[in-house]
């Protein structure tokens, strides 16, 4: 009697998996565009949390590694003094932005290349900045993809999805 429970069990399967898919399913719809965001100008206290990781175990030497936060803060400052805007690490408030970085030593102790993830502002994903050449300095990097994100703040930004408005 096993046996036979043995055979009809693969004639089922055998025979299930021969059952086409069904096509008539519809694709889910994609999100709704999101609205174009303004230029944010005389803006107190926006928050920034930041984040890095490295490609490589980075050493005291080339870069103080408890500053990048501060590094990236200084510059969002500088950056924004014209627009009337300062911005500030978290200290339990909640966040305006998140820039979450990625470091990359691919000649180690000699150049460094990377990437700025921004989101945020009721937005989430906002754009990834990278560096299109190496630097020497770490910290001239990290403050230079600062200034690439700063231009979305001072300039405003839209979704970028093809199918929504550009404006």
């Amino acid at each position: 009697m096993k046996p036979l429970l043995v055979v009809a069990l693969i004639a089922i399967l055998s025979l299930s998996a021969c059952i086409p898919p069904n096509f008539n399913t519809a694709p889910p719809a994609p999100a709704p565009c999101q609205s174009p965001v303004a230029a944010i100008r005389n803006t107190s206290n926006i928050v920034v949390a930041t984040s890095f990781s490295y490609s490589y175990t980075p050493t005291g030497g080339n870069l103080a590694y408890t500053e990048p936060p501060k590094v990236a803060i200084y510059q969002l400052n500088e950056d924004g003094k014209a627009d009337g805007n300062t911005f500030v690490l978290p200290n339990g408030q909640p966040t305006n932005f998140t820039f979450a970085f990625t470091v990359d030593n691919p000649v180690y102790n000699s150049s460094w290349t990377g990437s700025l993830t921004m989101s945020g502002w009721g937005f989430g994903f906002i754009h990834t900045f990278t560096t299109a050449n190496p630097y020497s300095s770490p910290t001239q990097m990290i403050q230079d993809l600062t200034d690439q994100a700063y231009v979305f703040i001072h300039s405003g930004w839209h979704d970028a999805r093809s199918s929504c408005p550009q404006q």
